[in-house]
């Protein structure tokens, strides 16, 4: 049976994975783990013992999980306190979109315009891809929808 300790460990782990997989460090993903499991707001140092971080890569970590939206920061007095947004899938959300802006949309455009049929597999993949990335932005709108 496992006790919390492996279970919270579970838990970050799984969470600096996800992350990673959207453009975060790992130092991000533990921060940004820890503040979810965290029940009330959490100092630099606080967070930087826990994770075992320097409070450099923590304070690295805060800002840009700050400037997405993913935590929010009060001061009490001079001191910092940082709570977590959960915000999962509004970080997965944004993935289909910018993946299909940046990298498949100018993928396409750039077979197109080479104009070969040696590609035409490549170019229906391709736009199989953008197929189901529209669908899943689409899916996000009627989501919203339901949710308000």
């Amino acid at each position: 049976m496992k006790d919390n300790g492996d279970i919270r460990r579970m838990f970050v782990e799984s969470v600096q994975r996800m992350m990673s997989r959207w453009g975060y460090t790992p130092s991000d993903g533990k921060v940004y783990a820890l503040l979810l499991l965290s029940n009330r707001p959490m100092r630099i140092q606080e967070l930087a013992k826990m994770a075992g971080l320097s409070r450099s890569a923590v304070s690295l970590s805060l800002s840009k999980l700050e400037s997405r939206y993913l935590i929010k920061m009060h001061k009490e007095g001079r001191t910092k306190l940082f709570t977590a947004v959960p915000s999962f899938f509004s970080e997965f959300l944004r993935q289909p979109r910018e993946m299909l802006e940046h990298e498949v949309l100018p993928a396409i455009k750039a077979l197109e315009d080479l104009n070969r049929t040696d590609v035409k597999n490549v170019l229906t993949d391709l736009n199989n891809l953008r197929c189901v990335l529209e669908k899943i932005i689409e899916l996000e709108g009627k989501l919203k929808c339901a949710g308000e």
